[in-house]
């Protein structure tokens, strides 16, 4: 029997922004030019509806943060499998409790590259464990995902990257790193040395056009552009 009690996801942002402070006699008509005059309200509303804990199956969707892409050449190939698959059963936390023995059974890997492959998504802060597996309870280990690399639903960024390189060894403080650990100094560096830049691209299927993101190696549009500089120098009336 369907649950009367049960909220809209609109019942719940109208009882979040009353909750908030907002005046109920605000016609629906005039209440974007009000949010947009009290911020300090419509925050409040904000954080209010993001701290609400939905369904697993309505997080259907994950977002990867593709600026990090040069990162995944830094793992082998059972390695990026593995983060992938692990990286699609998260929960909202950015957490996952998954066995050796299910990601076996999962991937057809043997053991020994599992436990090889997860030592290394450790190591090189694809992953770090939150908490270790207690064999005497069958409770497998915990694991939470870099949220550098993936995240789901409309989770906190910024409070999850705190929580993950606390759990690394580093003293995170918003977006700034005191004493980082190890692990995140080889992520810095990476990103700090991009071999790669964001472009977009398209190509027409009949008669639409699909726009999609392209990623360009910087050597390759560093070429480019030191080469169409010097045919303008050289045919500057025809460039």
């Amino acid at each position: 029997m369907k649950n009367q009690n049960k909220k809209t996801s609109i019942e719940q942002a109208i009882d979040d922004l009353l909750s908030s402070g907002i005046p109920e006699n605000i016609p629906l008509g005039k209440l974007k030019e009000y949010l947009k005059q009290n911020k300090k309200d419509l925050n409040k509303a904000e954080e209010k509806f993001k701290s609400h804990i939905y369904p697993q199956h309505k997080l259907n969707w994950n977002k990867n943060y593709i600026d990090n892409f040069q990162i995944m050449k830094t793992v082998n190939a059972y390695s990026t499998s593995i983060f992938n698959i692990m990286s699609k059963l998260i929960n909202k936390n950015n957490l996952i409790q998954i066995s050796n023995t299910e990601i076996i059974n999962i991937t057809g890997y043997s053991k020994p590259k599992v436990i090889k492959s997860i030592g290394e998504l450790i190591e090189k802060g694809f992953i770090t464990i939150k908490l270790k597996n207690e064999p005497k309870t069958s409770r497998a280990t915990i694991y939470m995902i870099n949220p550098e690399l993936v995240t789901i639903g409309t989770g906190n960024q910024t409070q999850l990257k705190k929580e993950f390189w606390q759990l690394t060894g580093s003293k995170y403080k918003l977006n700034t790193l005191e004493k980082p650990s190890k692990i995140h100094t080889n992520w810095l560096d990476i990103i700090k040395n991009e071999n790669y830049i964001i472009g977009y691209d398209k190509i027409q299927i009949d008669n639409e056009i699909i726009y999609f993101n392209k990623l360009s190696p910087k050597e390759k549009q560093k070429k480019m552009s030191v080469t169409i500089e010097k045919l303008q120098t050289k045919h500057p009336n025809k460039l």
